[in-house]
């Protein structure tokens, strides 16, 4: 009976492959017609190992939710080469003749998990040779190299054992021996180099292989159970098959490798903390699955796979069981930095989720019944409490209403200035060339009469009644060539040598002029800043427009007064309303200051007009601030005047400023005023 029992599996391999032979056979015989009933397939996930694993699951479920966005959706297909369980090269054989047999209308692109799966497609380049390939999973680097790019994309899952080793070791600092459980695959192969390369920077460490390229998975057992001791480390990598091409379960085997240790087990391919593992590098099956069904996805919309490429997906984080860390006797705040522990013992929390959570519904309820019946007793508080911000606010927009027409009042009334303003200068403008053009001819024949009158003079007799005659001709004709040039300087075109004229100097210079010229019952007061730069005016004009303007504040005090006269650099930020014509910009500015009578504003409308005056006949001709207003205008500055009754009056006058003269600290930035 014993013998019949270990026969029991032998009978059961042998069955089963000759129920794979008779189910490939068929499929050949009856490929044709099998194709012919088969619809096109969209995609097809060829998975290494069997639906049970969850490796495996997440990887699909990863891709499905990238590809989801595919309008319309594919047809999906789902194969298993369950390499866990079957690793003969005739049951690969059989199993590609019906992969092809069945999808005889090959999908569009293959997504292929783990190195089971793409080392079977490698191998068999007749199965689908023209459908492209995305992978996912594989951990050989050595199979990545193999692959053709023409044909294969996908992405890697490298295994950063160095890292994995630096981590454990800065945490179980006593450890000198390192047992490494491999079996006889090609990732494990790589799994021991990159060991060895680890081992190098760890001069104290001893390693020992326990592989089963040449073991046997009990011998595997064996020698763990006979040599590792607790202060070791043993760093496993699942088993598939041992030498003798056994199959292995991997995660049975790695829980009786787990079992036979009496050393703490990691692993840099497992994930999975829970089954006895110490510590693990952490990794989400679906987080890979996404990479993987992005690659798909440009696959499929048709970009080439040359172009996507193969990359590596390198997790490095740690996972800790936190039972084994109490059972090696490890503490959660030595852990690197980064590091996740699972298993954490269930809190206070977790053991009573129901109790607590009862408990605040309960509270909840409560508090939302004693809510409402605050709620319903304020109620017409709140009701009136509306009422009044709905009045207060009412009355708040009338006051804005109130606010913006007032504004709109102002704006207008600066318009109507502006527009006054306008008017004036074009009315002196008009009055200008009018004026100009009455000098020019006038002076045209004051030049004959001038001319006349002299030879007349020369020809008569002195002391003789006619040329007393002739002379009184010369000297009104003289006068009235002094009149001639004033309206010129007004309409601006008497031309004249211009020089550069020091503001300050002259106005040093003047002051002895302008006391005789002002009673003593004035009190003169001049101010002028030395760093003026020198202005530009025809020769003489500067004091001309100074006296004039002199003049005009000495007749309008007859009883005496203060007289302000300044000279100083200003910038203008803005156009003066006084005169549209003045930009912005840097100017030399001369304000003359009196007490006296002061002008009302039809008065200033006037005052610039030639032959405008307030004098009595015979005490004046009008023409002084007409000249002022010449000389400045001819050389492109501006000229305004700030009056009222009994106020006394300020006339500002700006001349232009050198280019790149600035303004000294302290100095006035005006705008318009």
């Amino acid at each position: 009976m014993a013998s019949l029992f270990r026969l029991g599996p032998t009978f059961w391999r042998v069955g089963r492959r000759l129920l794979h032979g008779a189910l490939a056979t068929g499929l050949l015989v009856h490929a044709p017609a099998l194709a012919r009933q088969m619809p096109p397939t969209g995609i097809l996930f060829l998975h290494s190992y069997d639906s049970t694993y969850q490796w495996t699951r997440d990887l699909e479920q990863g891709a499905r939710e990238v590809l989801a966005v595919l309008e319309p959706a594919p047809e999906v297909r789902v194969e298993y080469l369950d390499a866990r369980h079957e690793t003969r090269a005739d049951i690969r054989e059989r199993f590609a003749a019906w992969l092809a047999a069945k999808y005889a209308r090959p999908p569009r692109v293959v997504v292929a998990s783990d190195d089971a799966a793409v080392e079977f497609l490698l191998t068999h380049p007749g199965l689908f040779p023209e459908v492209p390939v995305v992978f996912g999973g594989v951990n050989s680097a050595a199979l990545a190299a193999r692959l053709p790019r023409s044909r294969f994309a996908g992405v890697t899952e490298p295994t950063d054992v160095n890292h994995l080793i630096d981590r454990i070791l800065a945490v179980r600092r006593g450890t000198r021996r390192v047992f490494v459980v491999t079996d006889r695959q090609e990732a494990s192969i790589e799994l021991r180099t990159a060991i060895e390369a680890a081992a190098r920077e760890h001069a104290s460490l001893s390693l020992t292989y326990l592989s089963g390229d040449v073991l046997s998975f009990r011998q595997v057992l064996a020698a763990l159970e006979r040599d590792t001791q607790p202060d070791d480390l043993v760093v496993v990598r699942p088993f598939v098959e041992d030498r003798d091409g056994t199959p292995v379960d991997a995660a049975d085997g790695l829980r009786r490798v787990i079992g036979a240790s009496r050393a703490p087990v990691v692993s840099p391919s497992v994930s999975d903390i829970g089954q006895g593992l110490l510590a693990g590098i952490y990794s989400t099956g679906i987080e890979h699955g996404h990479r993987m069904g992005q690659k798909a996805l440009a696959v499929v919309r048709g970009t080439p796979v040359s172009r996507v490429g193969i990359e590596p997906a390198i997790d490095d984080q740690l996972i800790f069981d936190a039972q084994q860390l109490r059972r090696w006797g490890l503490r959660e705040q030595d852990l690197p930095p980064g590091s996740r522990v699972a298993n954490l013992p269930p809190s206070f929390y977790r053991t009573n989720k129901k109790v607590i959570w009862t408990g605040v519904a309960v509270l909840v309820l409560q508090t939302g019944i004693i809510a409402a019946l605050i709620l319903m007793a304020r109620s017409r508080r709140r009701a009136q409490r509306a009422l009044q911000e709905q009045a207060d606010a009412l009355a708040a927009s009338n006051r804005q209403l109130d606010l913006a027409n007032r504004s709109l009042v102002r704006e207008q009334e600066g318009r109507q200035v502006a527009e006054e303003a306008l008017r004036q200068s074009q009315k002196m403008e008009a009055l200008g060339r009018l004026a100009g053009g009455v000098a020019h001819d006038f002076n045209n024949l004051l030049t004959v009469i001038i001319g006349q009158s002299a030879l007349l003079a020369e020809k008569l007799p002195a002391g003789g009644a006619l040329r007393a005659g002739a002379d009184e001709i010369r000297t009104a004709s003289d006068r009235a060539a002094v009149l001639t040039r004033q309206l010129l300087a007004f309409s601006r075109k008497q031309v004249a040598p211009r020089t550069p004229c020091r503001i300050a100097a002259t106005l040093r210079q003047l002051e002895p002029i302008i006391r005789r010229l002002v009673p003593e019952t004035v009190t003169l007061d001049i101010r002028a800043d030395d760093d003026i730069p020198a202005v530009i005016l025809g020769e003489g004009q500067f004091e001309q427009v100074v006296l004039n303007l002199v003049t005009n504040a000495r007749d309008a005090m007859p009883e005496g007064g203060r007289l302000v006269i300044e000279a100083r650099l200003e910038a203008v930020a803005s156009t003066l309303l006084g005169d549209p014509d003045l930009q912005p910009g840097t100017y030399a500015v001369l304000r003359v200051t009196d007490t006296g009578v002061g002008m009302d504003a039809e008065t200033q409308r006037q005052i610039f007009e030639p032959f405008f005056t307030t004098k009595e006949p015979g005490r004046g001709t009008g023409v002084g601030l007409a000249t002022v207003y010449g000389i400045v205008k001819q050389h492109g500055g501006g000229i305004t005047v700030n009056s009222s009754p009994a106020m006394g009056a300020t006339f500002a006058i700006y001349l232009p400023a050198p280019q790149g003269a600035a303004v000294t600290a302290g100095a006035d930035t005006r705008a318009a005023s």
